[in-house]
Formats: C-alpha cells, sequence, structure tokens
C-alpha cells in the first residue's frame, strides 16, 4: 500500500465518496451527477470545463466548481492555494493533499513537494502542521499516543509539514504515518 511513498488506487479510491457516481459541484452549491465525466483533451488542472454525460460545467475561473468526483477520485477546491486538493482518506478526519513544484534554477528536473490538508469540520480545510494534527487527534488518546510516537519531536514535524529539506525516504514515511493515522482515527 505505501510502495515507495507513492499514493495507490487504492488510497484514492478511499477518498471518494461512493464508488460509481461522478459529479461537479457548482458555485451555487448544485450537484450535478451522472456516470461519465470527462475533462478536455488537456491536462485537467487546466480545463476550462468538466463534462458529465456530455453536459459542460464552466471553469473559466478554479472556484467555478468547488467539489468534482471522477471514476477514480474525489477533489475539492482549496481557497488558500487557489487549486484542487485531492482526498485520500474519507470519515471523521479527511486527508487531503496537492504537490507544490520546487524548481529550482539550474536543475534540471523540478521536484513535487507533496502537503497534506485536514478536515474535522465540514468544509473547514487546515494545512497539516504538528498543532493542528495534535488538536484534530486529542478527542482519541490512541490516536493521539501514536501521532506522538510517529513525530515525537515538534521542530522536527514542522519541518516535515513544511517540506524544509526532506529527503525522499522521509517523505515516504510522512505518508505511510499519516494514512496509518487517518486510518486509525476513522475506525478504518
Amino acid at each position: 500500500m505505501f510502495a515507495q511513498g507513492k499514493i495507490t488506487d487504492e488510497d484514492y479510491l478511499k477518498g471518494k465518496e461512493n464508488d460509481t457516481e461522478v459529479f461537479v459541484i457548482t458555485s451555487d452549491s448544485v450537484k450535478h451527477s451522472g456516470t461519465k465525466l470527462k475533462f478536455p483533451p488537456r491536462y485537467f488542472k487546466t480545463s476550462e470545463y468538466i463534462a458529465i454525460d456530455g453536459v459542460r460545467y464552466s471553469r473559466k475561473k478554479k472556484q467555478d466548481i468547488i467539489t468534482f468526483q471522477t471514476e477514480d477520485w474525489y477533489c475539492v477546491y482549496f481557497p488558500t492555494i487557489g487549486d484542487d486538493i485531492t482526498r485520500i482518506r474519507k470519515g471523521k478526519v479527511n486527508l487531503y493533499f496537492y504537490y507544490v513544484d520546487t524548481y529550482t534554477p539550474g536543475h534540471a528536473t523540478a521536484d513535487y513537494a507533496r502537503h497534506y490538508v485536514i478536515e474535522k469540520e465540514k468544509n473547514t480545510f487546515v494545512i497539516a502542521r504538528y498543532e493542528v494534527l495534535e488538536n484534530a487527534f486529542a478527542d482519541n488518546s490512541a490516536v493521539l499516543e501514536k501521532f506522538h510516537e510517529l513525530f515525537p519531536d515538534k521542530e522536527k514535524a514542522d519541518k516535515i509539514f513544511l517540506k524544509i529539506n526532506i529527503p525522499f525516504k522521509v517523505e515516504a514515511e510522512t505518508l505511510k504515518s499519516m494514512l496509518l493515522l487517518m486510518d486509525m482515527y476513522n475506525g478504518n
């Protein structure tokens, strides 16, 4: 499940509302459901619409569609970053992620740092940091204890969450730890 720090298809499925429905929720809070969701031929993050069963829903601005679910994943628009975040755990605490391009001039390739967002109260999205997670798990002593075991040092943990000089191995362990904590808390 935690192969090389990658998010698996199973992780994406654990973030969906259900297994089969595809939908968009537009900025007027109306849910439009169907059987087949499609993006224009280019990359979905830059598309000007999302189509469900042939009906197009505008996406000229990211916030035109506040939530959507494809056959494979579930995303919400996160105003803090002005982009979508993808849910990989659904439950009492939802876990989302997004990537930030960490390209450094002079290097041949770009790196992408994965950041986590949690949602404990509906539509209240908070970027994961040590105190945020500690507060989220405070009402479950077993999960809080496991959190302190996995992240014993607040300063080091916040460097991990802020992606300050984090090696790939640490990134992989962080994903593994986050999924474990969410599964424990949500009872999965």
